[in-house]
């Protein structure tokens, strides 16, 4: 049987022209075709784990989404907070992982394999 272990890690605070934003290390290992045998890593923002969320949602109308962790405006860099948000968003991503259909979108996989670049196009498609 496939298997696939994800993990999200090395929450780190940037800045971009927009100002600062946290980036967490998404990592992947998995016997499941299309993700990535040897383990892949990708950084993803707050921001990609809610367009992951909304894909999902319109591919798949009848299926309940795991939710993501709540946008927080203050204290979203506090290290309590941080934290709690990076074991709210792995448990996402697992719970996704483990859904019979959901680990197969399409979204899912450009989620955990696409550079920025090719997740930057992803997102701009309507």
């Amino acid at each position: 049987m496939a298997s696939i272990t994800i993990s999200v890690t090395n929450p780190t605070k940037l800045m971009d022209k927009f100002g600062p934003y946290m980036s967490y290390m998404v990592n992947t290992s998995s016997t499941r075709p299309g993700l990535g045998s040897a383990g892949n890593s990708v950084a993803r923002r707050y921001s990609d784990f809610e367009w992951l969320s909304k894909e999902l949602a319109k591919a798949f109308p009848g299926i309940i989404i795991p939710p993501v962790p709540d946008k927080q405006a203050v204290g979203r860099f506090q290290d309590e907070f941080v934290e709690s948000r990076r074991r709210s968003l792995e448990k996402f991503l697992v719970r996704i992982a483990n859904h019979e259909d959901l680990c197969d979108a399409q979204a899912f996989h450009t989620f955990l394999n696409a550079d920025d670049t090719e997740l930057s196009i992803a997102k701009e498609k309507k």
